[in-house]
């Protein structure tokens, strides 16, 4: 077979005889396509074409396209995928004062999301800070609340002082943050993802009344998190189901936070 292809030959990883019957047996192999695209000579019908890329269509084989050939050889971008880890949501009541605006209750979320980058992809995937929204849910009177998310970027330097020896006088010392080169890399205009890592967001909503009775009647929260992707039209989505935990029936505090079950790495083995 290698002999039918314009070097390199699809490389040949793995091959497995299995018997299916007296004296008859089937030969699998497995080969690495970590190359393509693939040429092969002698190609087309009675070898009419000197040189020729295949491509699978169905149950049928064919010549690939100028543009198949371009998408093949573009560096894919795949959304890398998400796990919530961690989610609490929490009010808090600003009372009426003399002189100032009327009393409010404001909603704040704080969520933690596991990022782990596929290895097709092209190494570095962009999530853009405005492309980054959550969708609380709740019942009753309140509704749905649309919000944007944040998350903090740090400082690009620290600034600190320290006595140089045989000096009388403090020198500044600048202390950079060092660039990340595989995880996740928080940026002003969005987050750089390279590799496995966490992001912390968070959102505030702010509406009208002392909504505190109204909230500590429900037993759940909603939420939906999306997070757009440069490039591609598709959208990391998470959603969870945020549960009561009461804080204090006397100061009428509560929050919900995710249940997330401990998971047991020997379940899958003792089945």
């Amino acid at each position: 077979m290698s002999s039918r292809f314009d070097l390199p030959a699809p490389e040949l990883e793995h091959h497995l005889v299995v018997p299916v019957g007296k004296q008859q047996a089937v030969t699998a192999l497995r080969f690495l396509t970590d190359r393509s695209p693939y040429v092969i000579t002698g190609g087309g019908q009675d070898g009419a074409l000197e040189r020729e890329v295949p491509i699978r269509d169905g149950t049928r084989t064919r010549s690939a396209r100028r543009d198949e050939l371009l998408r093949l050889l573009l560096p894919a971008i795949a959304p890398p995928s998400a796990q919530l880890l961690s989610a609490k949501l929490h009010p808090r009541h600003f009372p009426q004062t003399e002189g100032q605006r009327p009393g409010r209750t404001s909603i704040h979320l704080v969520a933690t999301v596991f990022f782990q980058q596929p290895a097709l992809s092209t190494g570095a995937v962009m999530l853009p800070a405005h492309l980054m929204h959550a969708r609380l849910d709740f019942d009753g009177s309140v509704g749905s609340l649309l919000c944007e998310l944040h998350y903090g970027t740090g400082d690009a330097g620290i600034m600190t002082h320290q006595p140089m020896l045989g000096a009388g006088q403090d020198r500044p010392i600048v202390v950079t943050t060092p660039t990340i080169l595989h995880g996740v890399d928080r940026r002003k205009d969005g987050v750089v993802v390279t590799g496995p890592g966490t992001l912390t967001v968070s959102t505030t909503t702010t509406l009208d009344g002392d909504l505190r009775s109204t909230l500590m009647a429900l037993d759940v929260v909603q939420i939906h998190l999306s997070f757009g992707v440069a490039g591609v039209e598709r959208r990391i989505k998470l959603d969870a189901q945020l549960d009561c935990i009461p804080q204090g029936p006397e100061e009428r505090r509560v929050e919900w936070c995710l249940n997330v079950p401990a998971e047991d790495p020997w379940a899958e083995a003792e089945k």
